[in-house]
């Protein structure tokens, strides 16, 4: 296969991908079939070392913290209605983030959307380590200024992923991740199933595939300062993670003087005894300074 033809097959995919009409109740096996198209789909498998944190947030309906684990571990199916970056409806899997600070900006959108000026809301960030070296698919725009940290590792890793691969299809496998990588980095619009649809197709295919626990990606409010990742159902099952800390946080939302929201944190709660299933909170809130 040439340079040409692969890359021609490349845009064939991505053309397909964008031409299919979203509001048909199929239009994700569609996706599913235009990805597939792809000879040699290309995958970047990047290590992330047992010992480091990955760190989750769950939104708190009432100011009752959570009591158990698996409280602020992978949801249940039966609560996951819609898609979304890597799932599809009734799919169970792991969103963390690298960071606390990054785990909390990825609510405050849909809070922001949610949440009337002047209400308190309450998240649980809870810290997991990893316990063996965790497989990740890498999402990677070529075309990102390597400006922090996230770019320059990361972008590291693509050049020498790209180095390594056959010449002829070098051009057409950077032509494919300034696509695929642009819709992770979509900020997703309540109504819009066509940026899910398609990020979800991706995950899911490298999943079948089975030579990696997740998919790693980079934060979209963060703007690519950071990065997130989704976690396989199975590879938690096994144990991957096991929960550190907890740390329930009270924010009030304020409006700031070009309209848009402000969370304050104004107190927070440390778990003091994580057991095997069961979390033990201190009960007192300390006041944020």
């Amino acid at each position: 296969m040439t340079q040409t033809e692969y890359l021609s097959q490349i845009e064939r995919a991505i053309n397909e991908i964008e031409s299919i009409d979203y509001s048909n109740s199929w239009s994700y096996e569609q996706v599913v079939h235009s990805i597939l198209k792809i000879p040699h789909l290309p995958i970047i498998l990047f290590t992330e070392p047992r010992g480091n944190l990955i760190f989750r947030s769950r939104i708190n309906n009432d100011i009752t913290p959570f009591e158990t684990v698996s409280d602020i571990s992978l949801p249940k199916e039966d609560f996951v209605l819609s898609f979304a970056r890597a799932n599809k409806p009734k799919q169970s899997l792991f969103y963390g983030s690298e960071n606390r600070p990054t785990s909390y900006m990825e609510f405050a959108m849909h809070l922001a959307e949610t949440t009337p000026f002047n209400k308190e809301v309450s998240l649980t960030v809870g810290s997991w380590e990893i316990q063996r070296n965790l497989i990740f698919a890498l999402v990677f725009n070529p075309t990102m200024v390597r400006n922090n940290i996230y770019n320059k590792t990361h972008g590291e890793y693509f050049d020498d992923f790209i180095s390594k691969a056959p010449e002829e299809f070098r051009i057409g496998i950077i032509k494919f991740f300034e696509f695929i990588a642009e819709k992770y980095a979509n900020q997703v619009e309540q109504n819009d199933i066509k940026t899910y649809q398609i990020t979800c197709a991706y995950s899911n295919i490298i999943f079948a595939y089975g030579q990696c626990d997740g998919i790693m990606y980079p934060s979209v409010p963060r703007l690519g300062d950071a990065f997130n990742v989704v976690i396989k159902k199975n590879s938690i099952d096994e144990g991957v993670l096991v929960l550190k800390n907890a740390r329930m946080d009270k924010f009030v939302a304020r409006e700031q003087s070009n309209g848009k929201h402000e969370f304050l944190n104004i107190s927070s709660m440390d778990a003091i005894n994580i057991e095997t299933e069961k979390i033990e909170w201190s009960n007192k809130w300390e006041i944020s300074s």
